[in-house]
């Protein structure tokens, strides 16, 4: 799932919150990739979860298990970008975690 903002769209979604939608499809996807092949890596974007309550995502620990999330930003400096509640409840809950930006593109000198 990258870049969706179109979610919660059908009626079986509407009634439904958004990261309950997003994890129910997130645990289908790793599953899904980690079957068809053992020796990838899975990897998911922060900038879709990032700002969500940390203890329902949390909750779902087996994700974390199989898939490890790239804390992502547009910024030179993706470490003061992110809040530090979020490094926190990153490091209490997921083994690995991979950091990851676009300076060069969002951040050019004059």
């Amino acid at each position: 799932m990258d870049e969706a903002r179109l979610w919660k769209n059908c009626p079986r979604c509407q009634s439904r919150q958004g990261v309950d939608v997003f994890l129910e499809h997130i645990q289908w996807a790793v599953s899904a990739a980690v079957k068809l092949r053992p020796e990838v890596r899975v990897l998911i974007w922060d900038d879709m979860f990032r700002y969500w309550p940390l203890e329902r995502l949390f909750g779902a620990a087996q994700v974390w298990q199989q898939a490890q999330p790239v804390v992502w930003a547009y910024s030179r400096d993706v470490i003061i970008e992110i809040p530090a509640r979020t490094w926190l409840g990153y490091q209490r809950t997921m083994p690995n975690l991979w950091i990851a930006s676009a300076y060069m593109v969002c951040c050019t000198v004059d």
